[in-house]
């Protein structure tokens, strides 16, 4: 009777993959495969796992191997091949599951370059060649599960100890910076990006400036062809709400060095307890503030923002609810067949009563016009010297040093101390300073009311937005507040004659 010629499977696996010029995979598919035919074996195919941890996924969690592991394909193998047992496991207890399912189904083990097979085929578990064979397996296993905590371990030395530096540790360049060789001649540093940091100051003219939506802000970005970090970086990505808010609230945009800690950052600081800046900032104090400002705005106001488009948008509203007015169109037909549309001004919550877009507007340019001479203004915000902040983060880290000595946590006395006495320096230096108060300061522009409103490009809703109008309507009735800042205060009301909506 013809012996069965034994079926193996050969598989590779590899933790990490960096581009399609990385190949051990493939080398060691190839070991493996070669082996099997020497041995006599049918390889009847293979399987890899990409980018898999062995010290975080077992054999039978793998994408790949765990097909061949389940009961509805496990029969259609005999044999198993690896090219090291560090590519089949990184831990003992994984090591001894696996030897035991070889076992229960009868399976070969096979490691081609380490030369070890584990044959649990007809009844051969308990001949000494088989039992050494357990035994290198495991061993082997032991030793590979070393290795993976020795890397573990100095991977994580390696990050403390560039986690207070201006090095780059890890992960992708922040929007507005890119990578660069740090000046030390050692690991990497940030420099600024001319692209992104274009992008940054147009998002926040957009945003503070002309007052656009987060939503506005995405859609801008991605039809401009805006590229986030992470599609630089990999290829692939696009710009969501989420994303314009983290990029245009994160300090690291600021070139600052963070750590994520709670879902919150805060800033990483050095052995002297100050806050370690890894590039120069993109905003200035001033502008950084508008954006916050602007970001902290648009969470308040929610879905109750004005989405429409309202030539009135924040300046109208009701005096009998309080909603702001909305624009509605009614088309009137004459009696030659044409068609004549009216623009009326209405309650957002429709309560009774309308006036005629028209009538609003002439009594706005009029106006404009017994005020054309007075001078425009615009407000600016004057920063203080506030270093609360940086206080609390001093402070912060005194308390975490003083911890650390009260668990007994500290290695270096000398280093501690030294950390102890620049900290207790800072916090004294900051408790002296003293707060001036930000403010906002009115300043004029050189043009008046009557040169912008008889300039076409003129936006006339964002001047009288920015002045202070207040258009408010009551029934058919319009009251239009003039800003409380112009001279000679003065209220117009004006009654319409216009037809009720019903």
């Amino acid at each position: 009777m013809e012996q069965h010629q034994l079926r193996a499977v050969v598989g590779a696996r590899v933790s990490k993959m960096q581009g399609p010029e990385k190949v051990s995979h493939l080398a060691q598919k190839e070991e493996g495969v070669r082996w099997a035919e020497n041995k006599g074996y049918k390889v009847v195919d293979t399987f890899e796992d990409l980018g898999v941890s062995a010290g975080k996924t077992t054999p039978f969690e793998r994408p790949d191997l765990g097909q061949w592991l389940s009961p509805t394909r496990f029969h259609e193998w005999d044999v198993i091949v690896f090219s090291k047992i560090d590519r089949a496991f990184r831990s003992t207890r994984d090591c001894v599951d696996f030897a035991k399912f070889i076992e229960s189904h009868s399976k070969i083990l096979a490691f081609s370059g380490d030369g070890i097979v584990l044959n649990y085929r007809d009844g051969g578990s308990n001949s000494f060649e088989s039992q050494m064979a357990e035994f290198f397996i495991y061993i082997g296993s032991f030793f590979a599960q070393i290795e993976l905590n020795r890397f573990k371990s100095r991977a994580q030395d390696r990050m403390s100890q560039l986690q207070m530096t201006d090095r780059v540790s890890h992960g992708v360049a922040p929007f507005g910076f890119r990578s660069i060789p740090h000046p030390s001649g050692k690991g990497k540093g940030l420099e600024r990006d001319p692209e992104a940091y274009a992008a940054l100051h147009e998002m926040k003219r957009l945003l503070v400036d002309e007052q656009w939506s987060l939503t506005a802000l995405v859609e801008w970005l991605n039809n401009e062809g805006v590229k986030t970090s992470v599609a630089r970086a990999r290829g692939q990505g696009s710009w969501s709400v989420m994303t314009v808010r983290r990029v245009l609230a994160s300090e690291r945009t600021q070139g600052l060095k963070v750590t994520r800690k709670g879902g919150a950052e805060h800033p990483v600081l050095d052995t002297e307890g100050s806050v370690i800046r890894m590039a120069e900032p993109t905003f200035s104090a001033d502008e950084w503030q508008q954006i916050q400002n602007a970001l902290a705005a648009r969470t308040m106001r929610g879905k109750s923002r004005q989405m429409t488009d309202n030539p009135l948008a924040g300046l109208g509203r009701c005096l009998q609810c309080g909603y702001a007015l909305s624009q509605h169109r009614r088309t009137v037909k004459r009696k030659d067949g044409t068609e004549n549309v009216h623009v009326y001004i209405r309650c957002g919550q429709k309560c009774l009563g309308s006036v005629k877009l028209s009538e609003i507007n002439r009594r706005i340019d009029e106006i404009i016009e017994d005020y054309s001479d007075l001078e425009v203004t615009r407000e600016i915000f004057v920063p203080g010297a506030d270093r609360t902040r940086d206080l609390e983060i001093a402070e912060q880290a005194l308390t975490r040093l003083r911890w650390e000595s009260d668990n007994g946590l500290v290695e270096d006395e000398d280093a501690w101390m030294s950390r102890m006495a620049s900290l207790s320096a800072k916090v004294k230096e900051l408790k002296s300073e003293p707060i001036i108060p930000a403010q906002w300061k009115t300043v004029g522009t050189g043009k008046t009311y009557g040169e912008l409103w008889s300039d076409p490009e003129t936006d006339r809703r964002k001047v009288l937005r920015e002045a202070g109008f207040i258009v408010g309507l009551n029934g058919n009735t319009v009251r239009i507040r003039i800003p409380d800042s112009w001279p000679n205060d003065l209220d117009i009301d004006h009654n319409s004659n216009s037809d009720q909506e019903k």
